[in-house]
């Protein structure tokens, strides 16, 4: 229904007179504000001789703005709910954070990790993270996740469209982050009511270690197109639907792994 629907007004968007409308150039927050993050996954990969895993994995993040400043804002972030089933390595597991049943045995473990832990913020006026409180990663349950961090979360809330950009403009961005560099070349639609629209394509591509003492490596290759909502006036990505289609080989133990499949993501903020 939401791919529909963007289709829709982004036809609008390109023939409307409101295109004439300007986007911030700066996110625009209030102290105590709260903005809930809801992260909808679906994956569907094939891993080598390990065969198929499939998971579906549901997300709500809670962010509060706790204070305003000359730099941009502090912010708080808090996972406070999860729901996960997963298909693989011939078992079937299931996971509720709000169902005392299903809050039990490995998967539990591994969210306990993640769920109910605040972690502050600093952003700037471009909604990029200046510093963050250093934690655990999550181990094994925050790779399952997507690998995001709680920074990595909320710089992606947010989106300013650079200064006289025009309709059916694009620009691109490069970020090198954890050995992985993600080239991103953004296309903007418009602005319709408020709400400007854009589609992204986006290359990830690296190596990374995980496990204990960098028990694997896995060479990264994946291949992004996003369709986005930007609030025109503050910054904030209120929809974000993405399709990944992944083509990365994991070495572990002296044995090459390779997987592939698509990852779809709905995000919405509010």
């Amino acid at each position: 229904m939401k791919k529909i629907l963007f289709t829709a007004l982004t036809m609008l968007f390109i023939t409307s007179a409101a295109i004439a409308q300007k986007p911030t150039d700066k996110v625009v927050l209030t102290k105590g504000q709260k903005i809930k993050m809801n992260t909808a996954t679906n994956s569907d990969l094939t891993r080598g001789q390990q065969g198929s895993m499939k998971s579906d994995l549901k997300i709500m993040t809670e962010m509060v703005v706790t204070d305003v400043t000359d730099k941009g804002y502090n912010v708080e972030a808090t996972m406070k709910t999860a729901k996960m089933n997963f298909e693989g390595f011939g078992m079937n597991m299931e996971y509720d954070s709000e169902d005392p049943e299903k809050k039990k045995g490995q998967m539990a473990k591994g969210f306990e990790q993640v769920l109910d832990k605040t972690e502050k913020i600093e952003l700037d006026f471009a909604g990029k993270v200046i510093q963050k409180e250093e934690k655990e990663d999550g181990g094994m349950m925050r790779m399952m996740m997507g690998g995001a961090d709680a920074a990595s979360t909320v710089e992606a809330a947010f989106l300013i469209i650079p200064k006289d950009t025009k309709v059916d403009g694009k620009w691109r961005t490069t970020d090198e982050k954890d050995g992985l560099k993600i080239i991103t070349e953004y296309t903007y639609l418009g602005i319709k009511d408020g709400k400007a629209a854009l589609t992204a394509n986006q290359q990830t591509k690296g190596e990374v270690a995980g496990g204990r003492a960098g028990a694997f490596t896995t060479k990264v290759n994946q291949l992004t197109q996003m369709k986005l909502f930007v609030d025109a006036k503050t910054g904030l990505v209120t929809m974000k639907d993405i399709t990944t289609k992944d083509k990365s080989t994991t070495e572990m133990g002296g044995e090459n792994i390779e997987s592939s499949g698509t990852i779809t993501t709905m995000v919405t903020c509010e």
